[in-house]
């Protein structure tokens, strides 16, 4: 799963992952360092 713009893709995004996503990254605005598998070098 890719965040965007962000640059940020996400692996093992199952359905309680995905709610630390939501709630962690997309609303809290802190990316879930721990499910990242790879973060684009242009993103800001």
């Amino acid at each position: 799963m890719a965040v965007q713009p962000d640059g940020i893709w996400y692996y093992n995004v199952t359905e309680e992952n995905l709610d630390r996503i939501i709630e962690e990254h997309l609303v809290g605005g802190n990316p879930v360092e721990e499910l990242i598998y790879h973060r684009s070098s242009h993103a800001d």
